[in-house]
């Protein structure tokens, strides 16, 4: 019997949110637009998410040298403006969305996590977020290992890929 063909898990993340919940992760971007990139970075090399379609929303106005919508390495990354939160967007496309898609939307904030629960969209903590898909702990203040030198575990697909894109596979060393 054939195997069903798993749907396309679809995110939604409130940009700024997930940027909050990991201060440790961002301390070394001075700036706002480089948080902003080193989340998308963040999103893009991170392996459990490459068949996700995703869709991060930020607060306000976009630099001035984007677009309010734009891609970058395939995430949608998508403005509020000046007239609305990026609260508001999100709760729109899940009321809009939700019935129809494999849903989850990412966020801190309890509206929004409500709205995607009655809707039933799958919700996550940006705290949950970061322990699913970093293997760190963000809110964890006691712990001796920061983000910056925690080193993920990775299963061998994933250093056999990581190998591969970096191109230093040896000879003898493809087979891990």
């Amino acid at each position: 019997m054939p195997m069903a063909k798993k749907s396309r898990q679809n995110l939604i993340i409130d940009g700024y949110n997930l940027i909050e919940a990991a201060p440790e992760m961002f301390a070394k971007m001075p700036s706002l637009e480089g948080r902003r990139k080193h989340l998308l970075k963040l999103l893009v090399s991170t392996p459990r998410l490459r068949d996700s379609d995703i869709l991060v929303v930020f607060d306000g106005k976009s630099p001035s040298n984007t677009a309010k919508k734009y891609s970058f390495r395939g995430i949608r990354v998508k403005f509020s403006g000046n007239q609305q939160e990026a609260d508001q967007i999100i709760q729109h496309i899940i009321r809009t969305e939700a019935s129809s898609k494999n849903l989850t939307v990412v966020s801190s904030d309890r509206e929004i996590l409500n709205t995607a629960r009655d809707h039933r969209a799958q919700t996550l903590t940006a705290q949950e977020f970061w322990k699913r898909n970093r293997k760190i702990s963000v809110t964890d203040k006691n712990q001796n290992n920061s983000a910056a030198n925690h080193q993920p575990d990775l299963t061998k697909r994933e250093v056999k890929e990581w190998l591969k894109i970096f191109k230093q596979n040896r000879p003898g060393e493809d087979e891990i």
